[in-house]
Protein backbone atom coordinates (compact mmCIF):
# COMPACT_ATOMS: atom_id res chain seq x y z
CA UNK A 1 0.00 0.00 0.00
CA UNK A 2 2.63 2.26 0.93
CA UNK A 3 4.35 1.75 -2.60
CA UNK A 4 1.17 2.71 -4.39
CA UNK A 5 1.39 5.99 -2.47
CA UNK A 6 4.55 6.72 -3.14
CA UNK A 7 3.81 6.31 -6.72
CA UNK A 8 0.63 8.00 -6.77
CA UNK A 9 2.91 11.16 -5.09
CA UNK A 10 5.35 10.59 -7.78
CA UNK A 11 2.94 10.51 -10.69
CA UNK A 12 1.07 13.81 -9.05
CA UNK A 13 4.40 16.29 -8.89
CA UNK A 14 5.61 15.20 -11.73
CA UNK A 15 2.52 16.36 -13.71
CA UNK A 16 2.68 19.21 -11.40
CA UNK A 17 6.20 20.47 -12.48
CA UNK A 18 5.33 19.86 -15.87
CA UNK A 19 2.31 21.90 -16.10
CA UNK A 20 4.11 24.41 -14.02
CA UNK A 21 7.13 24.52 -16.47
CA UNK A 22 4.64 24.83 -19.87
CA UNK A 23 2.45 27.34 -17.85
CA UNK A 24 5.76 29.20 -17.19
CA UNK A 25 7.45 29.09 -21.04
CA UNK A 26 5.21 27.65 -23.22
CA UNK A 27 3.05 30.02 -25.68
CA UNK A 28 -0.13 28.33 -26.55
CA UNK A 29 -0.97 29.26 -30.23
CA UNK A 30 -4.43 28.87 -30.14
CA UNK A 31 -5.69 30.36 -26.43
CA UNK A 32 -7.27 33.13 -28.27
CA UNK A 33 -9.21 30.81 -31.18
CA UNK A 34 -13.13 30.72 -30.80
CA UNK A 35 -15.15 28.07 -32.84
CA UNK A 36 -16.85 29.43 -36.11
CA UNK A 37 -20.08 31.05 -35.23
CA UNK A 38 -21.34 28.94 -38.72
CA UNK A 39 -20.69 25.59 -39.69
CA UNK A 40 -19.08 25.11 -43.37
CA UNK A 41 -19.32 22.25 -44.86
CA UNK A 42 -17.38 21.24 -47.38
CA UNK A 43 -19.23 19.05 -50.01
CA UNK A 44 -19.05 19.30 -53.86
CA UNK A 45 -22.27 20.52 -55.42
CA UNK A 46 -24.11 18.38 -57.95
CA UNK A 47 -23.99 19.17 -61.46
CA UNK A 48 -21.04 21.48 -61.28
CA UNK A 49 -19.20 21.52 -64.78
CA UNK A 50 -16.30 23.57 -65.25
CA UNK A 51 -12.95 24.34 -67.44
CA UNK A 52 -10.04 25.08 -64.92
CA UNK A 53 -7.25 26.28 -66.32
CA UNK A 54 -3.72 25.72 -64.79
CA UNK A 55 -1.42 27.01 -67.41
CA UNK A 56 0.10 28.64 -64.16
CA UNK A 57 1.18 25.08 -63.26
CA UNK A 58 2.96 24.61 -66.87
CA UNK A 59 1.03 21.53 -67.14
CA UNK A 60 -0.08 20.37 -71.21
CA UNK A 61 -3.05 20.30 -72.04
CA UNK A 62 -3.83 23.59 -70.06
CA UNK A 63 -7.43 23.56 -69.54
CA UNK A 64 -8.95 20.78 -67.27
CA UNK A 65 -12.62 19.89 -66.86
CA UNK A 66 -14.25 19.53 -63.29
CA UNK A 67 -17.59 17.94 -63.05
CA UNK A 68 -19.77 16.74 -60.37
CA UNK A 69 -22.51 14.32 -61.06
CA UNK A 70 -25.84 14.42 -59.30
CA UNK A 71 -24.79 12.26 -56.49
CA UNK A 72 -22.04 14.68 -55.34
CA UNK A 73 -19.41 12.98 -57.24
CA UNK A 74 -16.52 13.78 -59.25
CA UNK A 75 -16.90 12.44 -62.89
CA UNK A 76 -16.18 10.18 -63.87
CA UNK A 77 -18.26 8.68 -61.37
CA UNK A 78 -19.70 5.42 -63.13
CA UNK A 79 -16.92 3.27 -65.41
CA UNK A 80 -19.32 0.22 -65.93
CA UNK A 81 -22.89 0.23 -66.42
CA UNK A 82 -23.08 -3.46 -64.05
CA UNK A 83 -19.94 -3.57 -61.78
CA UNK A 84 -19.64 -6.08 -59.74
CA UNK A 85 -18.38 -3.86 -56.93
CA UNK A 86 -18.03 0.22 -56.32
CA UNK A 87 -15.60 1.65 -54.66
CA UNK A 88 -16.07 5.01 -52.95
CA UNK A 89 -12.98 7.60 -52.17
CA UNK A 90 -13.11 10.20 -49.28
CA UNK A 91 -9.94 12.67 -48.05
CA UNK A 92 -8.55 16.06 -49.29
CA UNK A 93 -7.07 17.42 -52.15
CA UNK A 94 -4.97 14.85 -53.22
CA UNK A 95 -7.94 12.50 -54.05
CA UNK A 96 -10.51 15.27 -55.15
CA UNK A 97 -7.55 15.41 -57.91
CA UNK A 98 -9.12 18.91 -59.00
CA UNK A 99 -6.45 20.07 -61.61
CA UNK A 100 -5.96 16.45 -62.68
CA UNK A 101 -7.35 15.06 -66.28
CA UNK A 102 -10.61 13.36 -65.34
CA UNK A 103 -9.03 10.10 -66.45
CA UNK A 104 -6.10 10.61 -64.32
CA UNK A 105 -7.47 11.30 -61.17
CA UNK A 106 -6.24 8.39 -58.62
CA UNK A 107 -9.52 6.91 -58.20
CA UNK A 108 -10.75 6.65 -61.60
CA UNK A 109 -6.52 5.37 -62.34
CA UNK A 110 -7.45 2.62 -59.66
CA UNK A 111 -10.99 1.38 -61.78
CA UNK A 112 -8.59 1.28 -64.74
CA UNK A 113 -5.73 -0.90 -62.94
CA UNK A 114 -8.60 -3.40 -61.85
CA UNK A 115 -10.25 -3.66 -64.85
CA UNK A 116 -6.92 -4.52 -66.44
CA UNK A 117 -6.97 -7.63 -63.53
CA UNK A 118 -10.33 -8.61 -64.91
CA UNK A 119 -12.69 -6.27 -62.61
CA UNK A 120 -15.31 -4.63 -63.61
CA UNK A 121 -15.24 -1.69 -60.50
CA UNK A 122 -17.22 1.79 -60.30
CA UNK A 123 -14.82 3.63 -58.27
CA UNK A 124 -16.41 7.18 -56.82
CA UNK A 125 -14.65 10.56 -55.82
CA UNK A 126 -15.82 12.03 -53.08
CA UNK A 127 -13.19 14.16 -52.11
CA UNK A 128 -12.87 17.83 -51.34
CA UNK A 129 -10.26 20.11 -50.79
CA UNK A 130 -9.28 20.99 -47.14
CA UNK A 131 -11.39 17.87 -45.68
CA UNK A 132 -11.42 17.19 -42.30
CA UNK A 133 -12.03 14.44 -39.52
CA UNK A 134 -16.03 16.21 -39.43
CA UNK A 135 -16.21 16.68 -43.21
CA UNK A 136 -15.32 12.95 -44.08
CA UNK A 137 -17.96 11.89 -41.71
CA UNK A 138 -20.63 14.85 -42.68
CA UNK A 139 -19.85 13.33 -46.22
CA UNK A 140 -19.49 9.95 -45.26
CA UNK A 141 -23.67 10.02 -43.65
CA UNK A 142 -25.29 12.50 -46.51
CA UNK A 143 -23.53 11.22 -49.76
CA UNK A 144 -21.53 8.24 -49.99
CA UNK A 145 -23.46 6.10 -47.09
CA UNK A 146 -26.95 6.24 -49.21
CA UNK A 147 -25.00 4.61 -52.22
CA UNK A 148 -24.01 1.79 -50.13
CA UNK A 149 -20.80 1.54 -51.87
CA UNK A 150 -18.73 -2.05 -51.22
CA UNK A 151 -15.59 -0.26 -49.88
CA UNK A 152 -14.71 3.27 -48.18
Amino acid sequence: MRRLALVLVALALALGVNELILRALWHNPFAHEQADDVLILRVHHAGFDQELDRSALGLDPRWVRFRIDPHGYIEPSQQFPDPEFTLAFQGGSTTECLVVQEALRWPNRVSAELEQLGFRVNARNAGKSGNTAHDALVNLVQVVAPDEPDVV
